[in-house]
């Protein structure tokens, strides 16, 4: 008999049921009309269920030699790792791009996490052309084929905010379309506001980092600015 252990297992059932309970009743109509609350709540009911985890094995072990932590953790490393990869593929966004910022820091996190994190260093996932066109036919207020006499279908690059594409004027002029995905600066400020919650709760060391991150890619959004840099 481990009463330690069957402690740990009905704290962890009963956190668990809670998070959920919170996840389902708290202010469900808000969470249905606002994108950037509801994702989240979809984080923290899949984030912190990891986090209690850790926490809890912490306690645990913390008065085992050091190679029995080392044991214990790494288990807990291989199970959540490919977790966390697939909470920051599902929801995207800053979750997403945070990601390939910390796949580039082999020092940041463990082995485990870090093989899967090195998988996103490539481009995101582009959308579809007919949603870009979409994006790009609002804006402009005209059908594509009446602006431009081609408008590449293969994106140049592709990020979590947007996409660039080769297009031809119908003067003849070779231009490069940087379309930003609608509502993506909202999304992306309640992302990282999110991330900096939970490092507030996990990890308070990295909300300096945080803090600059933010400052650094909200300047991302301008593409204006961006335009007039160029020139």
């Amino acid at each position: 008999f481990q009463p330690d252990l069957v402690a740990m297992k009905i704290s962890w059932k009963t956190v668990t049921a809670g998070v959920t309970a919170v996840a389902t009743v708290a202010g469900y109509y808000k969470v249905q009309t606002d994108n950037g609350l509801k994702r989240s709540l979809i984080f923290w009911r899949r984030a912190f269920p990891i986090y209690a985890h850790y926490e809890w094995t912490h306690q645990m072990v913390k008065n085992l030699p050091e190679e029995e932590q080392d044991i214990r953790y790494d288990k807990l490393h291989e199970k959540y790792a490919p977790e966390a990869l697939d909470i920051c593929l599902s929801l995207g966004g800053f979750f997403y791009k945070n990601a390939q910022l910390m796949s580039t820091r082999d020092d940041f996190m463990p082995p485990q996490y870090m093989k899967f994190l090195k998988t996103l260093q490539d481009d995101a996932p582009p959308k579809p052309i007919k949603y870009v066109h979409g994006i790009v036919e609002e804006e402009l207020g005209k059908p594509i084929d009446e602006v431009f006499s081609l408008f590449e279908e293969k994106p140049i690059g592709a990020a979590s905010i947007g996409q660039v594409h080769k297009a031809i004027l119908k003067d003849g002029r070779t231009v490069a379309v940087k379309v930003m995905y609608p509502g993506v600066e909202n999304m992306f400020r309640w992302d990282i506001k999110t991330i900096k919650d939970f490092c507030q709760l996990a990890m308070p060391q990295f909300v300096p980092a945080f803090d600059e991150i933010e400052k650094q890619f909200l300047t991302e959004f301008d593409y204006q600015k961006e335009a007039e840099n160029l020139q």
